[in-house]
């Protein structure tokens, strides 16, 4: 009743405001009652009864119920401005009447001074959009810049595996232009397709063969799929599961993702000869203490029955799983392994256990003429807060360096990832590449695009997109010159120009790769084979066909052919 009460009250009060209005425009004029002033018409203005009616123009129309206006007025001999005025004190301009011709020459000052105004306003935000048109960094997308961008090429029988860490790859925005397949867009967000489209542009760039992704998304199967989609029609994808049981860690969000070429991978596994024919299975797995994968696998990594360490480390925080995938050829029965780790940043005790830990990763005996084996990925390797370690000091120079260089070479594994190579947009070596030393022999790991070329593609962007760095030019922030001008418009900090490059627009990784291929012996290989096999095998490398079968062997052998 007393809420009913104070509702009745307030629309009496409201009724009589209504009317009390209309009656005091009703009052000064009966024609005005209607009237509603839209902004630069001419009204006259009568503050009360003791004044006289002056000559006004409308500046501007507010939201105010009641005093909505604000008016230029010529009062003697000079113009002022009047704010929150109401409705009921202005009346509408007759030019017929004797009342306006008194006051014309007055509204001629006004509309004078209201078109001055109007000009100067334009000039100066012209001349403040040309300002800043000069201020604005020139946008060039970095897929079109990695185009021009050159790499090493690798050798036929050669497989080239990466590592990139996508920084938190999820959902993605699919263009209609692009939706090809009907992808629909799920995960915990939404990214911008230039992510993808960079991200496709350093994996094709690279020409790698296979790439393990770390911080992807669980629900990001649709946007690695864009990715894989956007480098090549033969690329494929597949997904392990989150990296961590702890629902309170962000492992529990994460995966991993291997992104691979079909036909180069078969090519290389499959080998030569009738063998070749045969399919490919793929499969991914969970580091699991004591029964990861499959007895397939457990044989290819040489890793035996025996219990491993725990990466668990009793749901400590960062303490994320490793990951596995193996591709295996159904035909040659040789298989492509591929570890990755995302080790713990922030935690640097949990890093030091995972660094501790890496020998339960590798073979303890590996047929390198039957299996490719690499652990590779995030290792943080250079974040400051790890222990005893200055800025000017890299982890390999550590303590926890050396004791993992022995514990790689213990397995008969070397890190080919040089440790004054940055493999993040901050110029620090985060990412590494263990491979079994029978395999890698003098090869060392590359990083694409390297820092210092990032760094310079950016800095020619006022030269045109595509300039390879020759010649002078303007040193331009990478993070700003790749972004899209409309997003930059949500940067209020470094900070926040940080965030958005990273996860919108590319990684705060660079991808890091190296060439492997099976140790053996390459003549055997080809002694297995047919004299038309051999043959059909040179035709395919341009090299001469003639011969018996020992000089066949031996060109082949000699073209650098083996497997």
């Amino acid at each position: 009743r007393r809420f009913r009460g104070r509702l009745y009250q307030q629309n009496i009060y409201q009724i009589l405001y209504t009317m009390s209005t209309y009656l005091r425009s009703a009052a000064l004029n009966d024609s005005n009652i209607d009237f509603k002033p839209k902004t630069r018409e001419c009204v006259y203005y009568k503050e009360s009864r003791r004044h006289k009616t002056r000559a006004a123009i409308i500046v501007s129309v507010g939201r105010q119920s009641s005093t909505p206006y604000t008016l230029q007025v010529r009062r003697n001999g000079t113009v002022a401005e009047e704010k929150k005025v109401s409705r009921e004190l202005l009346k509408r301009v007759d030019p017929e009447a004797e009342e306006y011709r008194a006051l014309e020459e007055d509204f001629k000052v006004l509309a004078d001074v209201l078109a001055r105004k109007k000009k100067k306003k334009t000039k100066d935000e012209a001349e403040d959009s040309s300002a800043q048109a000069e201020s604005v960094v020139p946008y060039l997308p970095l897929h079109e810049a990695l185009k021009s961008e050159k790499v090493a090429k690798k050798k036929p029988q050669m497989l080239r595996i990466a590592t990139l860490n996508v920084c938190h790859l999820g959902g993605v925005h699919v263009p209609p232009d692009r939706d090809r397949d009907g992808v629909t867009t799920r995960g915990p967000k939404k990214l911008s397709w230039e992510k993808v489209l960079n991200l496709a542009a350093t994996v094709k760039g690279s020409l790698a063969d296979a790439v393990v992704l770390q911080e992807v998304d669980t629900g990001a199967q649709a946007a690695v799929s864009c990715v894989a989609r956007e480098i090549g029609p033969d690329w494929r994808v597949v997904l392990t599961g989150a990296t961590s049981n702890n629902p309170t860690s962000h492992g529990a969000k994460e995966c991993y993702a291997l992104i691979y070429n079909e036909s180069r991978v078969k090519e290389v596994l499959g080998g030569a000869g009738a063998a070749a024919e045969g399919s490919l299975r793929v499969q991914s797995f969970m580091y699991d203490r004591m029964n990861t994968g499959d007895s397939a696998f457990r044989s290819d990594a040489g890793w035996g029955n025996g219990n491993r360490a725990d990466f668990t480390f009793d749901g400590a925080s960062g303490a994320r799983l490793p990951g596995f995938f193996r591709i295996h050829h159904s035909g040659s029965e040789r298989s492509l392994v591929l570890g990755t780790i995302h080790a713990a940043f922030s935690n640097a005790e949990v890093r030091a256990l995972q660094f501790k830990a890496i020998k339960s990763l590798l073979p303890e005996t590996l047929d390198s003429g039957r299996v490719i084996f690499a652990l590779l990925g995030d290792f943080n390797s250079d974040a400051t807060n790890t222990r005893n370690m200055a800025s000017s000091v890299s982890f390999a120079d550590t303590a926890q360096g050396s004791a993992l260089a022995e514990d790689l070479k213990e397995r008969s594994f070397v890190n080919v990832s040089s440790p004054n190579n940055a493999t993040s947009i901050g110029g620090m070596h985060y990412d590494e590449v263990f491979v079994p030393s029978a395999v890698h022999g003098r090869r060392h790991a590359h990083v694409f695009p390297t820092r210092p070329r990032f760094e310079a593609l950016a800095a020619y962007a006022k030269n045109g997109s595509g300039d390879r760095g020759e010649g002078a030019g303007e040193q331009l922030d990478p993070k700003v010159v790749f972004t899209p001008v409309e997003m930059r418009s949500r940067n209020s900090s470094k900070t926040d120009e940080l965030t958005t490059f990273n996860s919108e627009v590319y990684t705060d990784h660079f991808l890091v790769f190296v060439d492997l291929e099976f140790k053996g012996d390459a003549e055997g290989s080809f002694s297995k084979m047919t004299v038309a096999e051999l043959r059909a095998e040179l035709k395919k490398r341009n090299q001469k066909v003639s011969g018996k079968k020992a000089e066949l062997i031996a060109r082949l052998t000699a073209e650098g052919g083996g497997d």
